[in-house]
């Protein structure tokens, strides 16, 4: 995605975040965009965990948190996300 995508796509997740707080979907995605474009890491952690709150089976929630936990150096956290993460996509 080019970075105006990339904005769009936030913007977006923002106003439908905004109507429908608790949808998995969109916090997911928002919180892949922070991960693997923005590498807002600690903001992505923030809003993935609100996602697993809500549906803690998904394997896109726990690798993207597993990427960003490896981003800020918590390999103990890495780790058992990314396992469960390749678990859950069986």
């Amino acid at each position: 995605m080019e970075k105006n995508e990339i904005d769009l796509a936030l913007e977006q997740l923002d106003n439908l975040l905004r109507y429908a707080p608790n949808h998995v979907m969109g916090l997911t995605e928002y919180g892949k965009i922070l991960v693997f474009h923005k590498k807002d890491y600690k903001s992505a952690l923030k809003i993935l965990k609100r996602s697993m709150r809500i549906c803690d089976k998904s394997p896109g929630i726990y690798g993207a948190m597993g990427v960003a936990y490896y981003k800020v150096g918590k390999l103990d956290y890495a780790v058992p996300c990314l396992k469960l993460s390749r678990e859950l996509d069986k």
